[in-house]
């Protein structure tokens, strides 16, 4: 990442949230750079668009939506942990 990004807290709607960069930041990925990057809640990163795909399979990884998978898991922010 280049440029300033202002740590925040982040709570995720049940798909993905929309997060625009400011201050000339910018993120380079696959030789095409982003103003804008949208976080899921199945544990990716998508560019150009949200993805609300919540199945992790191969063809929906390389579905053609610029990505990085981290954890690539259904993290529903509404579940909750029970201990």
């Amino acid at each position: 990442m280049k440029g300033a990004f202002t740590r925040r807290s982040l709570r995720l709607p049940l798909k993905y949230a929309r997060i625009d960069l400011s201050d000339g930041a910018t993120v380079s990925i696959y030789g095409n750079t982003y103003t804008t990057f949208f976080p899921g809640t199945n544990g990716y990163i998508t560019f150009v668009h949200g993805d609300s795909t919540t199945t992790e399979s191969p063809q929906n990884h390389f579905s053609g939506i610029p990505r990085i998978s981290v954890l690539y898991d259904d993290l529903d922010p509404g579940a909750g942990q029970r201990r």
